[in-house]
């Protein structure tokens, strides 16, 4: 029996089956419309946390920049620390000896939240004439936190500001590279570490 159906010059019926087959493949890859229920506020979620919206009037307990600044201020030490056999900076001239051969910009040791290009944050005073390794496994000694403005600042929560700069709280950059908002209150319980041996 003749076949009276119209086939298109240089095409042929199997290619019509072979198009319609992957016109079925493409819409079983469609996302269902459910799918979009949980994936458009996870989405929104992950944006809030790599965009934070900028700090509240009363200022933000965890800002991003200042936690920045002594993560740096972390790894400098470090970095120093491998360079003279494990010894951290000394006490007193700290600053002077991270700025500038570890710490290239100098806004790096000033809080944001503080006025002017003062140095901002002091260095624990009990990791005095210690090195690195002295301390064994207590990591979670401090080691930079917020202090009243100063160069060369050196000591303990004696020097916190008495207002705390970040909403109600200190921040505070700890020897294993964490960096924790400290309620007032609490500064006093930290692990600041032995104390520094005789000179």
């Amino acid at each position: 029996m003749r076949n009276n159906r119209h086939i298109p010059k240089n095409r042929w019926p199997e290619d019509e089956a072979d198009h319609r087959h992957v016109n079925t493949t493409r819409r079983r890859r469609k996302v269902p419309w459910w799918t979009l229920l949980w994936l458009i506020p996870a989405i929104a979620v992950l944006i809030g946390m790599v965009f934070p919206v900028g700090p509240s009037p009363h200022g933000c307990h965890y800002p991003p920049r200042c936690s920045n600044n002594l993560m740096q201020l972390y790894t400098a030490t470090m970095q120093y620390c491998l360079d003279h056999k494990g010894h951290f900076p000394p006490a007193g001239t700290w600053y002077d000896d991270l700025y500038p051969e570890y710490v290239i910009e100098r806004g790096v040791l000033v809080c944001p939240r503080t006025e002017g290009r003062i140095p901002s944050y002091a260095m624990n005073v009990r990791l005095r004439n210690h090195k690195r390794s002295d301390l064994g496994s207590s990591d979670h000694v401090v080691l930079f936190f917020d202090c009243v403005p100063g160069k060369n600042r050196v000591g303990g929560p004696e020097l916190f500001p008495k207002t705390p700069r970040h909403g109600d709280k200190h921040i505070v950059l700890f020897l294993d590279g964490t960096v924790e908002a400290v309620q007032p209150s609490k500064v006093w319980e930290l692990n600041w570490g032995p104390s520094p041996p005789a000179p």
